[in-house]
């Protein structure tokens, strides 16, 4: 149920909050999300365990570094909790900053290809 004007009884209002939050779940559960991260890293053996760490938290399907100086760690997947990847790459490695962005990830579209016939292609009418 969608609201269009503002609800005016009580269990109207319910019934909104009630599908706003649901909404807001459903966007933050099941969509692909990016969380980008500033950390230094010194060395190399910090970059593998940083690595390790972001892959082992759950839902995380991805996770690389980013940036002009290779120090930002970008990690996507499905419903992960930004504060709990902070937190443990801030305990196993150091100097960690707080998120620096946490957005959906766009999906793009393949392009569109034209249909070839007897090796010319044609338009679609």
């Amino acid at each position: 149920m969608i609201w269009k004007k503002e609800p005016s009884e009580k269990t109207g209002w319910i019934r909104h909050c009630i599908f706003s939050f649901l909404s807001l779940l459903y966007t933050e559960m099941f969509m692909q999300q990016k969380i980008v991260v500033k950390a230094s890293m010194n060395s190399d053996k910090q970059t593998r365990k940083a690595l390790k760490i972001a892959v082992s938290i759950s839902g995380v399907e991805s996770a690389s570094f980013v940036g002009s100086y290779k120090d930002q760690m970008a990690v996507t997947g499905e419903a992960i909790d930004s504060i709990e990847l902070t937190t443990l790459l801030t305990k196993r490695i150091g100097y960690t900053e707080e998120p620096l962005s946490v957005g959906l990830v766009e999906e793009s579209k393949p392009p569109i290809e034209a249909p070839v016939v007897n090796g010319y292609f044609t338009a679609k009418k």
